[in-house]
């Protein structure tokens, strides 16, 4: 295979000949000959027309960025653009032909020539490109096209991009129209597509591609529609849903038109999630059929290079009565470096945990883990509880109970059948329950199965003088008190009875979540929390709503522990495209062998595995204190291929405020990585797991990838 860095490297150690340099900047009152910013060139193709071989011209931005609404005129041998990065004139510099076009917006047709930090629009037309390439040996560096009918050509033999960008360059109306239009020996790594078209593929030789990501573009993505090019393309994201054409549906992401004149395609680890709910059509698949090879072997293995945002990962096994997972876990995780979580329920049907075994909880941490609280008693559902229904049946003519505190009593008259029950004296409500329904005067029993038989009766709610003669009375517990008693108790549970540990963090059980569980998770002392789920949603990255996902059952479960190593590298090239952090999950269904499969995964895809109290600190240490408000949280996102940060920055009211619903806006640079304000806006419902339906997977090989394809 063949690799950029070491070309890139050799082009730029070798460097370009020595040449004068020119400046451009649309406002300057000068002598207009380019010799510095005072004396700049105001139009870009004034410059190209003094330029010579080997000479560079610099564009100014201003501070705020400017956009140069003309035509450049041709480029020839060995001239070199740049938008300038020195303070003042490192804004965005834009070159429009919209309007003024009557050819190529920028035209290369010498050899050697480059074009670094610029974008390039051009006019709605068929006949003019953004950018069109004929000269060979041509470099373009962080170039970005929007708005384009045609974007970009290359014809020009050996050129090398380096993440371009191409945003919003497609048209329903044009069946044809591609995004690039790339032949002869070319390479392109880390370019980014944003709904926008194809990619045309053409010439002789062998093209390469590394890295591309797809979002909401255009089926096919990349096709061989000219000639008989080689075609690899190594680990391609392809995500979103698809944008259909005027006049008929391409089904295939990667296509070959030209397999019988000898084009030859291959892809290398593809990873492709598509929404295709909205497509007319009803059937996509991944690849044209028998046109396009899977590609199984990569000699250094390069995938998921392109995703530079982090994936934090903790790997958790739940409840105290699965200890053998827990040490198997500790085990294969020790054994890796790595920390595991553990998420521990301090009491079962009333049973507290032993000195001894908080002992080995002590040991568990000295080694390095984690020790997350999961409640006392498991009342996840605490707002599912059905209560107990109780009547006084005896022969007085009246008769009403009342509970506070710990005391129960029933009021009859004449005072015949009168209790007084300190509920101190049963360990559940079930006991409770039983020990009244076994007087001769009274039925009580617990509503239906669902209602917590284990539930402590000091949790039942209070009530006065409620009329338990006329009809029987619905006796519900007090919420309030179970999340404290959970949520608080627990927390004060592991804390005493741990050596100066703090439990920072807790995890919901069951599905457990709600706006006034996530309040009670904030009172009980808690810095963040982990939710069970199945999908991936834009606002888990906040402290209090970090993803869980399960590991079981195939088709159940987010990870199949069949299929451990295929869904944690789907699950994290996905996170990897948000920037985020889960919880990975199990009980008793793993092997102490499938536990190390499941982290030697992780780490082969680049997760970083953090205990669960890590993972909030790493959120709550780049919390946003410049606004004052509580609970807004901000998660630092490094941009694709490029060493600027940008941030993502959830804004939500304050813990307690009641509402948890956020917005999301950009810090910084006031843009987010394509220039727009929207990154983020069509994934807010992005609703898709690993274990979506899987594209021929008997037909095909999916050691290579993973092609994903469903509804949501």
């Amino acid at each position: 295979m063949r690799y950029f860095l070491p070309v890139i490297l050799v082009l730029l150690l070798a460097g370009w000949a020595q040449g004068a340099t020119y400046y451009v900047k649309w406002d300057a009152t000068g002598e207009a000959n380019g010799s510095d910013w005072t004396n700049a060139f105001t139009t870009i193709a004034a410059a190209i027309s003094a330029a010579g071989a080997g000479d560079s011209i610099y564009i100014s931005g201003g501070d705020t960025g400017h956009v140069y609404n003309e035509i450049t005129g041709g480029i020839f041998g060995d001239r070199h653009l740049y938008g300038a990065t020195e303070s003042g004139h490192n804004g965005a510099v834009v070159i429009d032909g919209t309007g003024v076009q009557t050819s190529h917006t920028v035209d290369v047709s010498g050899i050697g020539c480059s074009i670094t930090n610029l974008t390039l629009k051009s006019d709605v037309s068929e006949t003019s490109y953004a950018l069109r390439v004929t000269g060979a040996n041509f470099t373009g560096t962080d170039l970005r096209f929007e708005d384009s009918y045609y974007p970009l050509l290359i014809t020009g033999a050996s050129s090398i991009l380096i993440r371009p960008k191409f945003l919003n360059c497609f048209d329903a109306s044009a069946a044809t129209r591609p995004a690039m239009k790339l032949g002869n020996s070319s390479q392109v790594n880390y370019p980014w597509f944003e709904n926008s078209g194809r990619v045309w593929l053409y010439g002789t030789g062998e093209i390469t591609i590394a890295n591309p990501v797809v979002i909401n573009g255009r089926l096919d993505a990349f096709n061989i529609l000219e000639d008989n090019p080689t075609v690899n393309i190594y680990n391609p994201l392809v995500v979103g849903t698809p944008n259909e054409i005027s006049g008929g549906n391409q089904r295939e992401v990667f296509a070959n038109n030209r397999a019988a004149e000898g084009g030859v395609l291959t892809v290398y680890n593809p990873l492709v999630l598509l929404n295709t709910n909205s497509m007319t059509t009803a059937t996509y698949d991944g690849f044209d059929d028998n046109t396009v090879v899977v590609g199984t072997n990569i000699d250094t293995n390069p995938r998921f290079q392109h995703l530079r945002r982090p994936v934090l990962v903790s790997v958790a096994v739940d409840d105290w009565q699965y200890k053998s997972h827990f040490d198997n876990l500790a085990t294969e995780a020790q054994a890796r470096g790595v920390p595991a979580t553990f998420n521990v329920n301090t009491r079962t049907d009333g049973v507290e945990l032993t000195s001894e075994q908080y002992g080995e909880l002590q040991e568990y941490i000295n080694n390095g883990h984690g020790i997350s609280s999961h409640g006392r008693a498991l009342y996840g559902r605490i707002s599912t509880f059905e209560g107990v229904d109780i009547q006084y049946t005896g022969a007085a003519a009246s008769a009403t109970m009342t509970f506070s505190g710990s005391t129960f009593t029933t009021s009859t008259t004449g005072e015949v059948d009168d209790l007084t029950i300190d509920v101190t004296g049963y360990a559940t409500v079930n006991a409770l329950a039983t020990a009244i329904n076994n007087d001769d005067n009274y039925t009580c029993a617990m509503n239906t199965e669902n209602s917590h038989l284990d539930l402590n009766p000091t949790l039942l709610a209070d009530v006065t003088a409620q009329d338990i003669k006329t009809a029987a009375y619905h006796w519900q517990a007090d919420e309030t008190r179970m999340w404290d008693y959970e949520i608080a108790g627990s927390k004060t549970d592991l804390e005493t009875n741990l050596d100066g540990y703090t439990v920072n963090s807790w995890v919901y059980p069951q599905n457990g979540i709600s706006d006034d569980a996530m309040q009670a998770v904030f009172e009980g002392g808690y810095e963040g929390a982990a939710v069970p789920g199945s999908t991936w949603n834009l606002e888990d990255i906040l402290a209090y709503k970090i993803r869980r996902f399960s590991v079981g059952t195939d088709g159940v479960a987010v990870i199949s522990e069949d299929h451990i190593d295929r869904d944690v590298t789907a699950l994290v090239h996905m996170m990897g495209y948000f920037g985020g952090a889960c919880q990975i999950y199990t009980h008793d269904n793993l092997t102490q062998a499938q536990f190390g499969e499941l982290l030697d995964a992780l780490i082969d895809n680049g997760a970083t595995i953090m205990t669960l109290g890590d993972i909030v600190d790493y959120i709550i240490d780049n919390a946003d204190t410049t606004s004052g408000s509580e609970g807004q949280l901000r998660y630092q996102l490094t941009s694709l291929g490029d060493e600027s940060n940008y941030t993502l920055r959830i804004d939500s009211p304050a813990i307690n405020a009641g509402t948890k619903a956020g917005t999301v806006s950009l810090t910084g640079n006031q843009k987010d990585y394509f220039g727009n304000e929207y990154f983020f806006t069509p994934y807010d419902t992005l609703n898709i797991g690993p274990n979506q339906e899987y594209s021929r997977a008997a037909e095909r090989p999916t050691s290579g990838g993973v092609i994903i394809y469903g509804e949501w």
